[in-house]
């Protein structure tokens, strides 16, 4: 085996050992740009596309004062019972979000979104500014995220 040297600095390299241990730094930059663009593949791939979601109430985590409260609040959760939100991922990191079937007209959300592992960030544009985010958590199997805060969870399914 030929030892690897690098030469001098500003001269032509004619060593086998150079040549070789120049190829094996490509071959091995290779490998990792290809892993990488798998990667990202990989990341982007599960989330973008169409999702189909709803939002759930857990009614016994709802805060009342009184009776009557309580049963303003119930009415309002029943009424969301049948609201059906059809989500659309672009691989552009913007997606926009249709509500059906809400008590009142809802216009069309629209926002960006981001991933880092298995959370995804959803931010509404809210008059040309951003809003809350909110990250929902993505299953194993990508099949469906969630997100849940308080009494509210909102979950979308392929």
């Amino acid at each position: 085996m030929v030892a690897a040297t690098l030469p001098p600095s500003g001269t032509v390299a004619t060593s086998e050992g150079y040549k070789c241990l120049m190829k094996r730094f490509l071959k091995a930059g290779s490998v990792l740009v290809a892993l990488a663009i798998f990667a990202a593949a990989a990341v982007a791939g599960p989330v973008t596309g169409i999702w189909h979601g709803k939002v759930r109430f857990d009614t016994t985590k709802i805060p009342t004062q009184n009776a009557a409260d309580r049963q303003k609040l119930m009415s309002m959760v029943k009424a969301q019972e049948n609201v059906k939100l059809t989500l659309t991922v672009k691989g552009d990191h913007t997606y926009s979000m249709i509500v059906i079937g809400a008590p009142k007209p809802v216009p069309t959300v629209t926002g960006s979104w981001s991933q880092a592992g298995n959370k995804i960030t959803i931010t509404p544009s809210m008059a040309g500014k951003p809003g809350t985010p909110r990250t929902f958590t993505l299953t194993a199997d990508t099949k469906s995220f969630s997100f849940t805060e308080g009494p509210v969870t909102m979950s979308f399914n392929r």
